[in-house]
């Protein structure tokens, strides 16, 4: 069976020249690919001021 990728499983962002510029040069430091970087710095956000929200439910 196919699967197949919906329009809701993405998040768009929309950053400006000098933050797209800051992108790709820590692109370039670090060998990462930019979906890497976004996951790991929503993830650092939401830890850091909205931890009840990374609550693992199925452990209750």
């Amino acid at each position: 069976m196919e699967q197949t990728t919906k329009k809701e499983d993405f998040i768009r962002f929309r950053i400006d020249t000098t933050e797209k510029n800051r992108l790709e040069t820590l692109i370039k430091i670090t060998r990462r690919k930019k979906s890497d970087l976004y996951r790991q710095a929503m993830y650092n956000y939401l830890t850091e001021h909205f931890p009840e929200c990374l609550v693992d439910l199925s452990v209750q």
